[in-house]
């Protein structure tokens, strides 16, 4: 059986892609690019070998595409991107892992970036430590060797160092105000509690706890 390209519109959401009709009636979405390398144009006739050819081309294009725009919203660890494109849109894994090998040749994915954006977003805030944010990244399938080297460079630095621990200081001086408690031994451990579950060390609790509450400077 042959088929006839009758026509070929730009698709409404996107300026890169277009409409591709077969025998009258719609057939797919393309990339400009891929019509172009395919010579795709109206009246063109193809037999089934070709269609089909055409159709996968169309196929790895949009989850190329879908890929693109997910790893475009924020970086994204190589685990994040493959749950998303088998588990919630159910390509194959031999697709995915092609898709994955593309993006990080393109230095578009990388788990070592990605941990390290998320490192320094977590740790601007003050109110999280290194523990919960490499019990964080470990759930989002970075190895725990690059989650170390990540968390071990933020240590070292002496302004980073520095700044965590003003930063730690003034979530602790918050808990301290707003956590009831019946005395004051009741309220440095769950002061001490929160700050452990927030993924502080103890080393790091006992610290500035002995600072403001031993020091009385509540």
């Amino acid at each position: 059986m042959l088929y006839v390209i009758t026509n070929i519109s730009q698709a409404k959401r996107n300026s890169e892609r277009v409409n591709v009709f077969l025998n009258g009636a719609f057939w797919l979405g393309i990339s400009k690019n891929d019509m172009v390398a395919l010579k795709l144009i109206k009246e063109k006739v193809l037999t089934q070998e070709e269609k089909e050819k055409i159709e996968a081309v169309a196929a790895s294009g949009k989850l190329l595409e879908r890929a693109y725009r997910f790893v475009a919203l924020r970086p994204r660890s190589i685990a994040e991107l493959k749950s998303y494109l088998v588990y919630r849109k159910k390509y194959t894994e031999e697709e995915t892992q092609q898709v994955i090998e593309k993006l990080t040749d393109l230095g578009m994915l990388s788990d070592e970036r990605f941990a390290e954006w998320y490192a320094t977003y977590k740790l601007s805030s003050g109110t999280q430590g290194h523990n919960k944010i490499k019990s964080e990244l470990l759930a989002k399938g970075v190895s725990l060797k690059i989650i170390t080297n990540v968390l071990s460079k933020h240590s070292e630095d002496p302004t980073n160092a520095a700044d965590q621990g003003e930063k730690l200081k003034v979530f602790a001086q918050k808990l301290l105000k707003t956590v009831k408690a019946k005395d004051a031994y009741d309220l440095k451990q769950k002061v001490t509690n929160r700050l452990l579950g927030r993924g502080f060390s103890y080393s790091e609790v006992k610290a500035v706890l002995k600072e403001l509450i031993d020091s009385q400077k509540v």
